[in-house]
């Protein structure tokens, strides 16, 4: 049992100390106590920040030139190329149906994997010239 006299070498106020500790506290003109709430909102919080645009984690291939060009643009190249993509998809949204674009766009995109397995590398205009017809 734990007592003033035994915990870890303090010396614990007893009940009557505690009292006129609290009753200066309840004194104090300049004296806050806050609630719960305001208590928990102190607390630092633990962990990265909870973003409100949430990403889809996804493993994808892209053509090695389209990866260079980006990478190139120095820090911050994978945000730029969302925003890319991004830009196409709101240009394109309403061009046509969405399933038959989708798919016609995953075909062309499935093509381009395709011949970057089988090694066929490209130059970077020739890859913007067929980025280009393709997305058309």
């Amino acid at each position: 049992m734990l007592t003033p006299e035994n915990y870890m070498g303090f010396i614990l106020p007893t009940p009557e100390e505690e009292e006129a500790i609290a009753r200066g506290i309840a004194a104090d003109p300049d004296t806050y106590e806050p609630t719960t709430e305001e208590i928990m909102a102190m607390r630092p919080l633990r962990g990265r920040p909870v973003n409100p645009d949430k990403k889809v984690l996804l493993s994808v291939r892209y053509s090695p030139e389209v990866v260079e060009f980006f990478r190139s643009t120095g820090t911050g190249w994978q945000t730029r190329m969302d925003e890319a993509l991004q830009e196409w998809v709101a240009s394109h949204r309403s061009l046509s149906s969405p399933v038959s674009s989708n798919l016609n766009v995953l075909k062309k995109v499935q093509k381009g994997i395709d011949q970057a397995d089988q090694g066929q590398m490209v130059s970077q205009e020739e890859a913007k010239h067929r980025m280009g017809r393709w997305l058309k």
